[in-house]
């Protein structure tokens, strides 16, 4: 859904790409198949890899004895996988 709503706002979206430098208004990527690019832009949003983030749990396991770690803050993975994980863990509680 968040990718059909970049599209719907033509946001320009370059996957395995690295930014190698920033001016006013334009960006200068690399793409290893493609060499040097430069964009347009106003604003640059980097998506750098991903880590679980389970400090909430952590917390939370301290204090309750029935606490289940699942998604993203067990390990990042795609949506699909989070919602069937999910669904797996409700059903057995």
């Amino acid at each position: 859904m968040l990718l059909d709503m970049l599209a719907d706002s033509k946001v320009n979206i370059a996957a395995d790409t690295m930014v190698q430098e920033l001016r006013d208004g334009e960006v200068i990527a690399v793409d290893r198949t493609s060499g040097t690019s430069t964009f347009a832009c106003d604003t640059v949003v980097l998506a750098a890899g991903m880590q679980a983030d389970n400090a909430l749990y952590r917390s939370l396991v301290q204090e309750l004895s029935d606490v289940h770690l699942i998604g993203d803050g067990k390990q990042p993975r795609g949506i699909h996988d989070a919602i069937l994980e999910g669904y797996v863990m409700g059903s057995t509680l």
